[in-house]
């Protein structure tokens, strides 16, 4: 019952709630790839990346909300997978601890849980828990994993997007794995940052941009802000319209060159 229910939420991300984006993933990952998921939440993508990958290839989960760490644990073991590794952690731009604030004053989990306090409360019922976390930088974990490649990378972290991109900065450059990261204006503000910023962090190492309007892909120099991530009206971010996940995939991917590893 668990892995049934496991596969059932995954279909949903791939058949509802994202299906343009893990359709693009799957046209990137092959077997025998090195993939990471920050910010797994419940694995909505990892089923999709293990798929992915297959038994040869490797996926790392990181997810700092304890009890959802262990459930992703569980679900690994239930599975018998050998090649998924999770990690009770926040992924940014260096190595220590800070607060993660759920918003769920009853002490549940929570897709919107943030390091960003700002972001979690704004999604609270009543208030937000709080909890210390341990953050790793991702170009730390690479190392210190001994990774020779990185494929993809999905970052999924609610307003903290832009410390993690900061902390693989590394990666970026010598890897340069495809990257999938949600990002939202809405979310950065409190952080003085935008998603300009964001996307910059990225193209910077060479790479070209995406975004997903309409169920469609279309080239990030048509995203507009304004139009994109519109904030007026009730539940905005569920219109069609709305735009949140952004594709990053390096420019010798187009010209046929091989992945790089170290």
């Amino acid at each position: 019952m668990k892995r049934l229910r496991f596969y059932w939420r995954a279909r949903k991300f791939l058949r509802k709630w994202d299906p343009a984006e893990i359709r693009a993933m799957l046209g990137i990952l092959k077997p025998g790839d090195v993939a990471f998921d920050v910010g797994c939440h419940k694995g909505g993508w990892l089923y999709w990346m293990r798929r992915a990958v297959g038994p040869t290839g490797q996926v790392y989960a990181f997810e700092p909300q304890p009890e959802l760490a262990a459930y992703l644990t569980d679900i690994v073991q239930a599975f018998g997978w050998q090649n998924v590794f999770v990690h009770t952690c926040a992924l940014g731009s260096g190595q220590g601890h800070s607060t993660l604030h759920v918003p769920d004053s009853t002490g549940a989990t929570s897709a919107s849980a943030s390091l960003v306090p700002e972001v979690a409360s704004s999604e609270a019922r009543e208030s937000a828990d709080v909890l210390e976390v341990e953050i790793q930088s991702l170009d730390g974990l690479v190392q210190r994993l001994g990774l020779k490649r990185l494929d993809f990378l999905k970052v999924d972290v609610e307003g903290f997007e832009w410390d993690a991109l900061e902390g693989a900065k590394e990666t970026l450059a010598k890897l340069q794995p495809s990257v999938m990261v949600e990002s939202e204006e809405r979310h950065l503000r409190p952080t003085h940052r935008n998603t300009a910023q964001v996307f910059d962090q990225v193209l910077v190492h060479g790479y070209e941009g995406y975004f997903f309007p309409m169920g469609g892909k279309a080239p990030l120099r048509e995203f507009d802000a304004s139009i994109h991530q519109n904030e007026e009206g009730p539940r905005f971010w569920d219109r069609e319209s709305y735009a949140n996940n952004f594709l990053f995939t390096p420019k010798r991917i187009a010209a046929g060159e091989e992945p790089r590893s170290l």
